[in-house]
């Protein structure tokens, strides 16, 4: 039965039919947290910046909101999507690669995507080119699947460590 189970788990992962996505849809528990929703200050020359972590198991991971620069803009400030590693290398002014960069804007959607695997990120708001504070009003947010059997292993796991 198990192994029966495990099969089709891994067919509707995995397959191209049609049909799969509807079958996930089943088996999948969508997850959204937020990382911010709020106004903050960035000074000039400045930056500030969101740790979000990366569950175990997670699938079709993004970061996703809308973000809204005020006071004299020009279109200089920059939005990053990093590791950790990168978003060191990035503070100590070395160039990294990135999950995102928006380039120079004072306004815009958010829709980064992410590998499914844990780990930990960071969401930046850079002023960094600007002589000028701002004010920058964003909503953003951690959205996540999971697989619904990860769900009850998981629980499982919890309530039998209730019982050692």
């Amino acid at each position: 039965m198990l192994i029966t189970i495990s099969g089709a788990v891994g067919w509707v992962a995995f397959t191209k039919n049609a049909v799969a996505p509807q079958i996930k849809a089943y088996l999948t528990t969508s997850h959204v947290e937020m990382i911010t929703d709020g106004s903050i200050a960035l000074k000039p020359h400045g930056f500030a910046s969101y740790r979000v972590i990366v569950p175990k198991g997670a699938l079709d991971v993004a970061i996703t909101g809308e973000f809204n620069a005020s006071g004299r803009t020009e279109g200089d400030i920059q939005v990053y999507l990093l590791n950790d590693t990168g978003f060191v290398l990035w503070q100590s002014g070395y160039a990294t690669s990135s999950f995102y960069e928006s380039g120079k804007i004072s306004q815009a959607k958010l829709d980064a995507p992410l590998p499914p695997q844990p780990g930990t990120y960071y969401l930046v708001f850079s002023n960094k080119l600007s002589r000028m504070g701002k004010t920058v009003r964003i909503m953003a947010g951690l959205r996540y699947d999971t697989w619904f059997p990860d769900s009850l292993v998981s629980l499982k796991e919890k309530i039998s460590g209730w019982f050692e």
